[in-house]
């Protein structure tokens, strides 16, 4: 699978986040609270779309050898501008309102779709211009979440999101490791 993906020129599609600050300073960051990086944590150039399509994805996700992969793997939106450093991974960062518009821009791309993280509704703007869509309901049967699933629709040449939201479905009656090899439904 891609780490990213563009539609139709218009909508940036990835799992998690977009490119980090410039600068990786784990060591000293990781350890204050997430605001008191907010202007030091910065990227002055922004990740184009072209630097996006050479990464190499297929190595293993190591934050020091290949932060971008880390990044569109882990990254989260924060309600602060700025980066800062993730509560939820260590070596990941958050990032704010500013860092999406500026993205956008510098890509000339409308909004962003991820997933990720999830949304008691299934989906949420969680920042203008980055829609956070989570198809797993009732997520790890515990967390008790609707799902979404985004819908684009070409008006006009413009893609425009609709949200369409799911409950969970009851399990069927099977114990789990059922389907193991040796067990009661294993293939034959």
């Amino acid at each position: 699978l891609p780490l990213a993906h563009v539609l139709e020129g218009q909508v940036f599609v990835t799992h998690a986040g977009i490119p980090g600050p410039e600068e990786r300073l784990w060591l000293d960051w990781f350890s204050k609270a997430p605001d008191e990086a907010a202007g030091v944590l910065i990227r002055k150039t922004q990740v184009t779309l072209e630097e996006i399509e050479k990464v190499d994805r297929v190595v293993e996700p190591n934050p020091v050898e290949n932060p971008l992969v880390i990044d569109f793997l882990w990254g989260d939106p924060k309600g602060a501008n700025g980066y800062g450093p993730s509560t939820r991974v260590p070596m990941v960062y958050t990032f704010g309102p500013d860092i999406v518009k500026n993205f956008l821009e510098a890509n000339n791309l409308k909004y962003m779709l991820r997933s990720h993280e999830t949304k008691s509704s299934g989906h949420q703007e969680t920042v203008p211009g980055l829609h956070t869509v989570f198809s797993a309901p009732n997520y790890i049967d515990r967390a008790g979440n609707m799902a979404a699933v985004a819908v684009l629709t070409n008006k006009g040449g413009s893609l425009s999101p609709e949200f369409k939201q799911f409950k969970h479905q009851p399990h069927p009656d099977i114990p789990s490791g059922a389907y193991m090899p040796g067990k009661s439904l294993a293939p034959a």
